[in-house]
């Protein structure tokens, strides 16, 4: 890629050398004795080599930089041959240039973002506010997480813990059959002395909660959506890059960076959460219910779901 800032404002970027030598007063070769520098144009890196511009040097460099002399002439020279043939008045400018193209490209980065903020904000409005949308992923499965809520708080802690070790595998604790306690004894390699009135109980994989992860911390929809991504979407339209600091200016690159996986984030989890929020989903966890009307609650929350 070749970058050119020869008016101090914006960018131009060509892929093709060939193009360099259009630039005026381009010239292959530059005796740098007969030279005072001027100021530099541009930067280059690029995969084919190019011989050095410089009538002492001449080696070919992948990258460096286009400089202008004050007699109008043009050529490209590599950082090294720049520092040697022009002291410390070329690390200046190739400071400053380098210095100038970072915020050139920042603030284009910010004006490509600021020019999507809009239609961003109208997808994330559609989407909080559809038919199961958003919002009513979010206010709907809070109901799992919530032990003063309208659902045992003991299913409540075994979603918390679903959640926490991220399987979706419904277990149920029950007693071993006494196959299963002689296979336990057949993994022992031995015959193991118990108490003949204790217990043995085993995990029993009952079911499975599709859309689980609708429940992960990262698909928090209220902390991606509404504390997030709105308010600086929102934020950015009324930013004038220009005007921004430095470090301002890397702030929002920073941010910008992430806004495309963020409204990933966010679509899949509405996605994920409508898989969870289904009545037939949501009725298996009727098998963990402790009493009958344990289960009838559940199965009423269950049937709120229900969209046909």
């Amino acid at each position: 890629m070749i970058t050119l800032s020869p008016d101090g404002q914006g960018l131009v970027r060509i892929d093709n050398w060939e193009d360099v030598n259009g630039i005026p007063g381009y010239v292959r070769e530059l005796d740098p004795a007969s030279a005072t520098l001027k100021s530099i144009l541009g930067s280059y890196q690029i995969a084919d080599r190019v011989p050095c511009g410089l009538a002492n040097c001449r080696q070919p460099h992948s990258r460096g930089y286009l400089v202008a002399t004050d007699d109008g002439r043009v050529t490209n020279i590599g950082n090294v041959c720049g520092k040697t043939n022009f002291s410390v008045e070329f690390e200046t400018m190739r400071r400053k240039f380098d210095d100038d193209i970072r915020r050139k490209e920042r603030r284009e980065q910010i004006d490509a973002a600021k020019s999507r903020a809009q239609r961003l904000l109208d997808e994330l409005a559609t989407l909080r506010r559809e038919e199961r949308g958003a919002d009513w992923v979010r206010r709907t499965s809070r109901t799992l997480l919530n032990p003063q809520g309208t659902l045992p708080s003991y299913l409540v802690t075994a979603v918390r813990d679903m959640v926490r070790t991220r399987s979706a595998d419904i277990t149920v604790e029950r007693e071993a059959t006494q196959d299963e306690i002689d296979r336990m004894d057949v993994a022992a390699r031995r015959r193991i002395d118990r108490d003949p009135d204790q217990k043995l109980y085993v995990s029993e994989v009952v079911g499975n909660l599709d859309g689980l992860a609708a429940l992960f911390s990262e698909h928090d929809l209220h902390e991606v959506v509404a504390i997030d991504l709105i308010p600086k979407l929102e934020e950015l339209l009324g930013v004038d890059p220009g005007s921004l600091s430095d470090s301002q200016q890397i702030a929002w690159v920073k941010w910008i960076a992430e806004i495309d996986d963020k409204m990933d984030r966010a679509r899949t989890a509405v996605r994920t959460g409508r898989r969870l929020l289904t009545m037939r989903n949501i009725a298996q966890l009727t098998e963990l219910a402790k009493t009958s009307d344990d289960a009838r609650q559940i199965m009423r929350f269950a049937k709120s779901l229900q969209t046909e």
